[in-house]
């Protein structure tokens, strides 16, 4: 259940685009939830930001239009 609820989270946050997903990452390393996560313990959420951080390590530093 709670990697469904992980994986969930992820696609959430990715379905929003890549400059959405860089502000979501920011909000989490500065402690906030973005609304998706909210439901989410405080250890899923760290889980998902590493995720993202991973995903987004293939796109360098710019979103591509």
């Amino acid at each position: 259940m709670q990697n469904e609820s992980i994986e969930t989270g992820v696609e959430a946050i990715c379905k929003k685009g890549c400059r959405e997903v860089r502000r979501d990452i920011q909000m989490l390393e500065q402690g906030e939830t973005p609304p998706e996560l909210s439901h989410l313990s405080k250890p899923a959420q760290q889980i998902i930001l590493d995720e993202l951080k991973i995903i987004m390590s293939v796109y360098g530093d710019n979103c591509r239009v």
